[in-house]
């Protein structure tokens, strides 16, 4: 078994928890009454509710990364992106010393 793909967890996790997160304003407006009832104040039900989040994803995108193989299934379209990524970045460090600036210049 290969290395644990921990570039696509990183990039699918943080995605996951953005989703997470911009669900907290909705779901505090339609649960109005019993967040103003709560004992404890929004800000700290907000950081709950992230912790909670975050855990939780953690937890699925890593068991989904290690059963998506054996399944067959992947996320192609983050995958490219994080390898034109590691190109790209690849192509900086190189273009970075001086004998390989002339063939850098061109994208």
């Amino acid at each position: 078994m290969p290395g644990f793909p921990w570039s696509m967890f990183f990039a699918l996790f943080g995605l996951g928890v953005f989703g997470g997160l911009a669900v907290i304003p909705y779901s505090f407006t339609i649960n109005r009454d019993k967040v103003s009832q709560a004992k404890l104040s929004q800000p700290v039900l907000a950081l709950i509710g992230f912790a909670q989040t975050a855990v939780l994803m953690a937890v699925a995108v890593g068991v989904g990364l290690l059963a998506a193989k054996p399944v067959g299934l992947d996320a192609p379209y983050i995958r490219a992106a994080l390898a034109r990524n590691a190109r790209r970045n690849a192509r900086r460090n190189a273009c970075s010393s001086s004998r390989s600036r002339v063939c850098c210049q061109f994208p």
